[in-house]
């Protein structure tokens, strides 16, 4: 339901400016700004109408389900695009899992479907600390394949690399890097 905005701009005024307007030119002159109201009211009305999904305009149907995480095909009518969007939006409210997969298997396959849930058959067993491959390398030291290649290792069986120099033909030793370090980093100052 839109508001006439010319006849309750008419009707605010004071009446004495009302009792004038024995022509009608007053309120035709509102009549101007009633209109551009008038309009401004559907746009905002539109634009609350556009956030759900039952009233909004075609070409919002899919970037509501992107809000929710579902693709939208666009090209389908608009009846479509909003079941989907809905069943999506019921399936991502729902509690637990059977009935979400259920419902999920059943709208992709068309097929009447029954969940069988094989998680009381699943066996286990306790944790054994030895059976944590980080426990029993913690104190091994790391290497690294070849440097800033990003590859750590804590097998014992590669061997343990130094820094080289290439340039000079040498390797880098801490004791090197600590008697002169503006050899190896190419500045005097050392290490900025």
């Amino acid at each position: 339901m839109s508001t006439n905005f010319t006849d309750f701009l008419y009707k605010n005024l004071p009446g004495l400016y009302r009792d004038k307007d024995e022509s009608g030119e007053l309120k035709k002159f509102l009549q101007l700004f009633g209109t551009s109201f008038e309009e401004l009211e559907q746009s905002i009305t539109q634009l609350n109408d556009d956030l759900f999904v039952e009233r909004s305009r075609k070409e919002f149907i899919h970037l509501i389900g992107k809000l929710i995480g579902v693709e939208v095909d666009a090209t389908l009518p608009a009846r479509i695009q909003r079941d989907e969007v809905r069943a999506a939006f019921a399936l991502y409210r729902s509690k637990g899992r059977k009935q979400p997969i259920q419902s999920y298997a059943e709208q992709q396959t068309e097929v009447p479907v029954t969940v069988v849930d094989f998680s009381q058959r699943v066996s286990q067993f306790q944790f054994i600390e030895g059976l944590n491959p980080v426990f029993a390398h913690r104190d091994q030291p790391v290497v690294e394949e070849t440097g800033g290649s990003g590859n750590f290792y804590f097998f014992q069986d590669r061997a343990i690399v130094p820094l080289y120099d290439a340039e000079n033909g040498r390797p880098i030793t801490r004791q090197a890097l600590e008697q002169n370090p503006a050899l190896y980093l190419g500045t005097e100052n050392g290490f900025s």
